[in-house]
């Protein structure tokens, strides 16, 4: 990784641009064409640097102000099916796998925003019964204290 390419994770964690060409503003900051630039972004990918780039709705903005961390104690057999069918709500905005504890079984979390409670105790339920796994608890953000996202600048 160059100078550049480090500029460039830098501009891409940045928030971009709501524009039609988004992109060209970011080359034209770095003083680069966009096709140079769309080519080490994608170099950059292939490279494990960058996973995806995508837009990130702020959730609390819209009528979606019910949030629950679910964790499930999900066996070995059923981990890979609980986090596959998680992974195709678009309801679930983070899935972890954690070790769990001697007080705290739970090794799946998932977090989840929905319109009401109902809407997501329903999500739950459907869950729970696609894998026949009921040890599971949801516990419903009381209130969001901070949330940023890290600044590469400082990480790089």
């Amino acid at each position: 990784m160059d100078e550049l390419d480090r500029k460039i994770l830098i501009e891409v964690s940045k928030d971009i641009s709501v524009c039609e060409s988004p992109y060209d503003d970011i080359a034209k900051r770095l003083k680069i064409s966009t096709d140079s630039l769309l080519s080490r972004i994608k170099i950059l990918q292939d490279s494990g640097y960058i996973k995806r780039i995508s837009a990130i709705v702020a959730h609390e903005k819209t009528d979606y102000k019910i949030n629950a961390m679910t964790v499930w104690k999900v066996d070995e057999i059923n981990k890979k099916n609980i986090i596959e069918l998680m992974k195709r709500f678009p309801n679930v905005s983070h899935i972890y796998e954690r070790r769990s504890a001697e007080n705290w079984e739970y090794n799946i979390y998932g977090m989840m925003h929905a319109v009401s409670k109902e809407e997501i105790e329903s999500l739950i339920e459907y869950i729970s019964k696609q894998i026949n796994v009921s040890d599971y608890k949801a516990l419903y953000t009381k209130k969001q204290w901070k949330k940023t996202s890290p600044v590469i600048e400082e990480l790089l």
